[in-house]
C-alpha cells in the first residue's frame, strides 16, 4: 500500500457545524478543546493526526464542484510517498486547489487556490477525492519547479510511482509558462531512480560527463556470480559507482546512511567494490549543495581514473536493471 492509502484509513473528513448541530453537537461544544476547526465552518475531533492524507482530505472538503486537488497533493494521492507536503526544511507546503477560470477564492491557511484550464481527461477521482490525472500532475509540477533539476526530481518520483514514459512524453505543454523547463526535465527523466538524492546526483554527474552510460541501481557481482552491491549509479565505461548518502528513509533505520550499522555496511560494501576494481564516489546532500563545485571536481577526477584503469584487472560483472 502507498503511504496515502495507509494514512487515509485514519484520516477524518471535516464536517460542517450545521450538520454536527443536527447530530446534537452544539456550537459551544465546537469551541472547546475537543474539536478543531480546519477552516470556516468545518470541524474535526481534536487529535486527528496531521498526516499528508489528513491535510488533503481537509482541503478537498473546501472544493467547489469544478475544483480539483493538484500539485504535490495530487502526486501523493497517486502514490508518490516522498511528496508528503513538507519542504526540504520540514515546513508544511499548502495544498494546491485548482479552480476553473472565472472562479475565485481567497487563500486559506494550508490551502492555496490557483486558476487553471482543464482538458478532457485532466482530472479523475481517487478514493473519493477529485485530483489531477497523473500526466497533468506531472506537467504542473515540472512547469512550476524551481529548476530543471528539481523538475526532473519530481518526474522521476512520478515515474517510480507508476507514470508510464509514454504518458510523460504525451504531456501537453504548448503555451504553458515553464514549458521549456518541463521539456528539458522530461528528456532527463528515467525510471529506476529510488530517491530525490539519486536524481540530483545523476544530473550533476551528467553535467560533468554528458555522454556517460549510467545505469540506475544495477546489480554488481564478482566474476563467480557472487552478489557484491547495488550502487545507486554506475558508469559502465569508467567502472565508476556513485552512491548517495541519504539522511533518512522509511524503514527500521530512520537515520538512513547515518545509522551506525548502516554506515558500517556501506563501508564494507564500498571496500568490496574497490577490491573488484570499481572506482567509488560517495556524496550527501551537502555535497550536492554547498560543496557542489568540489563534488563536480571529484566526479571528473574519479571518471578520469576509471577510464584510465587497466581493464584486464576488472573483476566485476554488471547486471543492469530493466527500465520501463
Amino acid at each position: 500500500m502507498t503511504r496515502f492509502e495507509t494514512d487515509l484509513a485514519d484520516a477524518v473528513r471535516p464536517r460542517e457545524a450545521a450538520v454536527l448541530d443536527e447530530d446534537g453537537i452544539a456550537p459551544h461544544v465546537l469551541r472547546t478543546r475537543r474539536w478543531e476547526r480546519t477552516s470556516r465552518g468545518l470541524y474535526v475531533l481534536a487529535g486527528a493526526r496531521r498526516s499528508a492524507a489528513q491535510r488533503i482530505v481537509a482541503a478537498a472538503a473546501l472544493l467547489p464542484s469544478d475544483g480539483v486537488v493538484g500539485g504535490w497533493a495530487a502526486a501523493h494521492v497517486h502514490g508518490v510517498d516522498l511528496l508528503d507536503g513538507l519542504d526540504r526544511r520540514g515546513e508544511e507546503l499548502p495544498v494546491d486547489v485548482l479552480l476553473p477560470p472565472g472562479l475565485h477564492r481567497q487563500h486559506l491557511p494550508g490551502v492555496r487556490y490557483r486558476r487553471a484550464t482543464f482538458a478532457p481527461g485532466d482530472r479523475e477521482e481517487v478514493a473519493g477525492l477529485p485530483v489531477t490525472f497523473r500526466a497533468r500532475t506531472a506537467a504542473d509540477l515540472a512547469c512550476g519547479a524551481s529548476s530543471t533539476t528539481e523538475a526532473t526530481v519530481l518526474l522521476d518520483l512520478l515515474v517510480a510511482a507508476g507514470l508510464q514514459p509514454e504518458e510523460l512524453e504525451a504531456v501537453p505543454l504548448r503555451g504553458r509558462r515553464g514549458a521549456v523547463q518541463a521539456r528539458e526535465a522530461i528528456a532527463l527523466t528515467r525510471s529506476g531512480s529510488l530517491s530525490p538524492g539519486e536524481t540530483r546526483l545523476r544530473l550533476l554527474y551528467l553535467e560533468q560527463a554528458p555522454d556517460a552510460r549510467i545505469h540506475l541501481n544495477p546489480t554488481l557481482t564478482a566474476r563467480d556470480g557472487r552478489f557484491v552491491a547495488m550502487p545507486d549509479l554506475f558508469d559502465e565505461d569508467a567502472g565508476l559507482a556513485l552512491e548517495y548518502d541519504g539522511a533518512t528513509w522509511d524503514g527500521e533505520r530512520s537515520a538512513g546512511h547515518r545509522d551506525p550499522e548502516q554506515h558500517r555496511e556501506d563501508n564494507v560494501r564500498e571496500e568490496a567494490m574497490e577490491r573488484l576494481g570499481v572506482v567509488v564516489v560517495r556524496a550527501g546532500a551537502g555535497d550536492l549543495g554547498a560543496h557542489r563545485v568540489q563534488t563536480a571536481y571529484r566526479m571528473r577526477r574519479a571518471r578520469l581514473d576509471g577510464l584510465g584503469r587497466d581493464r584486464t584487472r576488472d573483476r566485476w560483472l554488471l547486471r543492469p536493471r530493466i527500465e520501463r
